[in-house]
């Protein structure tokens, strides 16, 4: 600390030497311990004050616990060296003030704010007020080059907002310095240029082929033929998409109804069967739980094809061949659906929370039923639109199973039109008219139910 001497120590290279008994800075009888006990000299117009009658100071704001109160300086009286402690602007020089600026470290805005306060008590007038100002500035511009060299952006704020350091921006403030920033943290242009580009392609890679069918739709089948496939000519889509319909007493409309009813209702069962048993496997203990989930992992990896002829040996033998049991019953086992359920049952559903259940008498069917499946609900949307779009795009079962077409799904109609349209030339306007209005039902899913997958992609990502 410079500017002040520790009491009882010896003198610093700019401290004046303590006075002595005839008050002329010698040392006393006493020697350096008592060099602390020095007279100030008496003001004019005032008789002299021993310096055992004058008050103590308070001690400096952020001075050591070893440093013990200051006492007035040797050319000060006694009250004014009470002001400079306090921290007033006083006549005279504030050596209190200065010593305060070097407490803190360097460059620390308490060291700024120390120095101005001694620089404005200097300059100040009687009162500590009006000429103090000019150093008040000079104070918090020393503030803000110290917060400069640690945050140029919350120094930038102070100096646009108007405010000190350590404060917050004043209403309205700090706006372009907040902008800068968000800017400065947006990856670099060229990285946003490629992410954008390959996001464009993907997108229209996709959505060509859904335009050709809207396209194509609108056409007779000599314009199918005839005319540029990417553009509209002579459209009719009410009119096309009616033909569509009625045609064969309405066998279109018959095999959509086939098609929602096996997609809805294989995809709703495999769902509620995958979450119960995910939900099982990840919060139960039982012998050979390890290897039934092995045995699951294992049917991820076999195609559905390699099943069909199999299972239909045994619906024939069973007599569910060329029924809607035939397609209805294979579809309600997802393995990849009891994966995913019992990875999210073991992240998302806490043990904590199924033991407050039973001490509150819950069984654990209730426990399944309102808390295990709300909790699950991303992961069992996720398992019901995989499920959806798996069973509605499902050929080669349907075409082993079935041999009535009354009870044919979409996509093996549409396929048994083509069939035909050699000699039947509408049946292709009427094959593209069906396969567009066969993918409107997904669409119409992915947009509803898109919320609650979104909103559980990162759900149990982060550990509690």
């Amino acid at each position: 600390m410079s500017g002040v001497s520790e009491p009882g120590g010896p003198a610093g290279p700019g401290d004046p030497p303590a006075p002595g008994p005839d008050g002329r800075g010698t040392p006393g009888p006493g020697g350096p311990e008592h060099a602390d006990r020095r007279e100030p000299p008496a003001a004019e117009g005032s008789p002299p004050t021993h310096a055992r009658d004058v008050p103590a100071p308070r001690s400096r704001p952020g001075a050591g616990a070893d440093d013990g109160p200051q006492g007035p300086a040797p050319d000060e009286g006694p009250d004014e060296g009470v002001g400079k402690a306090d921290g007033v602007g006083a006549a005279g020089p504030a050596r209190v003030g200065t010593a305060s600026a070097g407490d803190g470290p360097p460059g620390s805005a308490a060291a700024g704010r120390a120095a101005g306060a001694g620089e404005g008590a200097q300059r100040g007038g009687p009162s500590g007020t009006g000429s103090g100002r000019p150093a008040a500035r000079e104070g918090r511009a020393t503030d803000l080059a110290a917060m400069a060299s640690t945050d140029p952006a919350a120094a930038g704020t102070a100096a646009v907002g108007g405010t000190g350091p350590g404060e917050g921006p004043a209403p309205g403030a700090g706006g372009p310095d907040r902008r800068r920033a968000e800017r400065e943290r947006r990856p670099p242009l060229r990285y946003r240029i490629i992410t954008v580009s390959l996001l464009t392609v993907a997108a229209v890679y996709f959505l060509t082929p859904v335009y050709w069918l809207v396209v194509s739709s609108t056409k007779s089948s000599s314009d199918l033929f005839g005319t540029f496939g990417f553009w509209f000519h002579d459209p009719d889509p009410l009119g096309r998409l009616h033909q569509v319909l009625t045609y064969d007493d309405g066998i279109y409309a018959r095999w959509f109804a086939n098609s929602l009813m096996y997609a809805g209702v294989g995809a709703l069962a495999a769902t509620l069967l995958s979450a119960a048993a995910g939900y099982a496997l990840a919060k139960f203990r039982f012998p050979g739980r390890e290897g039934i989930f092995n045995v699951i992992l294992a049917g991820v990896l076999i195609p559905g094809t390699a099943l069909a002829l199999p299972l239909y040996l045994l619906f024939s033998r069973i007599g569910l061949a060329n029924t809607y049991w035939a397609v209805l019953i294979p579809s309600v086992v997802s393995p990849f659906g009891v994966y995913l359920c019992r990875i999210y049952a073991a992240a998302a559903v806490p043990d904590s929370l199924m033991e407050a259940a039973r001490i509150d008498g819950a069984g654990e069917a209730r426990i399944f039923s309102t808390v295990g499946l709300r909790l699950m609900t991303p992961a069992l949307v996720t398992v019901f639109l995989f499920q959806f779009v798996h069973i509605w795009n499902n050929f080669f079962l349907p075409l082993v199973m079935l041999s009535d077409s009354d009870l044919y799904p979409i996509q093996l109609g549409l396929t048994s039109w083509t069939g035909y349209a050699d000699r039947q030339p509408e049946l292709y306007q009427y094959t593209v008219g069906g396969a567009f209005l066969s993918v409107l039902p997904l669409m119409v899913l992915m947009g509803v139910l898109q919320r609650y997958w979104r909103t559980g992609l990162t759900e149990g990502s982060v550990k509690a």
